[in-house]
């Protein structure tokens, strides 16, 4: 309800704050039609200002008008767009160290070496970003390897990744974080 009332709030100001400007620039218009009153100022007659090419205050006033409802319109979305875009990277950074582990895979089963996948694999251990932590676990032996990566939201709302090494990413929403068992992402 406060912001619904300081939007209200605003909004009253901004069309008191119109109407005035409007006033001014009707009566700055009447007296370039010649029908206004003269004014005197100490006994000398007031020479009106020459309007100088460009906008009119009236039509700045439109166009702010225009932004300010556009901005009322979007700012309940912006925090879901935030958190959606959020977890877009997080997806993103997930399959790329996925795709990148079975890149390497392929290349190791062919004996070749791979120098561009090899940068894409971040180091075992943890990683913080502004949003998420970023977990990268392996486990390597004489038949084979383990690996996982896990996508944890900082603030605890968005949706949580995780990716093994057989390539299928599952996420959880609004848990501490995802795992074996959650639902396969798609």
């Amino acid at each position: 309800m406060d912001a619904t009332m300081l939007r209200v709030g605003l909004f009253l100001f901004y069309v008191l704050f119109c109407l005035a400007v409007l006033i001014i620039d009707v009566r700055s218009m009447m007296k370039k039609a010649g029908k206004s009153l003269t004014f005197r100022s100490r006994g000398r007659k007031v020479i009106p200002f020459r309007r100088v090419k460009g906008f009119s205050l009236l039509e700045l006033m439109v166009v702010c008008a225009i932004i300010i409802i556009v901005i009322s319109i979007a700012m309940p979305n912006a925090p879901a767009m935030i958190r959606a875009w959020n977890n877009q990277q997080a997806y993103q950074r997930v399959r790329t160290v996925s795709n990148a582990q079975a890149a390497l895979a392929i290349c190791n089963a062919q004996h070749q070496v791979c120098p561009g996948v090899s940068p894409l694999i971040p180091q075992q251990g943890t990683m913080q970003t502004t949003t998420y932590t970023y977990i990268y676990a392996q486990n390597v032996w004489e038949e084979g390897s383990w690996w996982s990566y896990v996508a944890i939201p900082l603030d605890g709302k968005g949706r949580s990744f995780f990716v093994d090494a057989t390539g299928i990413v599952r996420y959880c929403d609004n848990c501490s974080q995802a795992g074996q068992t959650s639902p396969v992402y798609q």
